[in-house]
């Protein structure tokens, strides 16, 4: 789980700190990837394993982006494509729609999902979904999924829940969209059907060194 592909401001807060992973150490993290064979698949890749057996590479790994901001566009995109490596970005419509220059724009996106790139939804604002009535749901998450799918002509049945935060109605609400799969902020690697749509991620920090992203991806093995 990836949010910013930069270094923070100065001065920044922890949080952006935290959340910010300089573009010289993801590609550091990538190359490590790539020479050590790890293959990056999508989460219709993972759904299609877990229903009906679709073989997986060897060395799956899924490469997740929160938010859609820009840096994700002009620093993580082209380190991708260096290794021939998909990554699953969760957009944010509403700066997308105004051409915010903090985040992904629609022609960015289009781009990306050209590319190869996985374009998925977060909603339209980065607000919390607990506690909401079905009809802000569906403005919220069902619109900016109906404009990831005008934009890029594929279908984008993904969702990551801002900040993580969810409830049972959110759920039944994602379920009643028909939704495949749901991701959290939660840290874990095992997933299952039973679990869909409470996927968990494993976080990479900005104070994450070399060997501790080496460590993350590779414990349990």
């Amino acid at each position: 789980m990836y949010h910013y592909i930069s270094a923070p401001p100065d001065p920044a807060d922890r949080l952006r700190v935290d959340l910010s992973v300089s573009p010289e150490m993801f590609a550091a993290q990538m190359q490590w990837l790539a020479e050590n064979n790890y293959h990056t698949i999508t989460l219709t890749d993972l759904y299609y394993y877990l229903a009906i057996g679709e073989p997986l590479p060897e060395n799956p790994i899924l490469l997740t982006f929160d938010d859609g901001y820009v840096d994700q566009y002009t620093n993580a995109l082209p380190i991708l494509r260096k290794h021939n490596f998909v990554g699953t970005f969760f957009i944010l419509s509403a700066p997308a729609d105004v051409a915010s220059p903090r985040y992904v724009t629609w022609e960015m996106i289009t781009e990306m999902s050209a590319a190869g790139q996985d374009i998925e939804t977060h909603g339209r604002d980065h607000v919390d979904m607990r506690r909401r009535p079905d009809d802000f749901l569906y403005y919220q998450i069902v619109g900016t999924r109906q404009g990831v799918e005008a934009h890029t002509g594929k279908p984008a049945p993904f969702y990551a829940y801002p900040s993580g935060q969810y409830d049972a109605n959110l759920l039944r609400f994602l379920k009643q969209q028909d939704f495949w799969m749901a991701v959290t902020t939660k840290n874990g690697r095992v997933h299952t059907l039973d679990s869909a749509l409470e996927l968990t991620r494993i976080r990479i920090r900005g104070s994450d060194s070399l060997k501790t992203f080496i460590a993350k991806v590779t414990a349990g093995k």
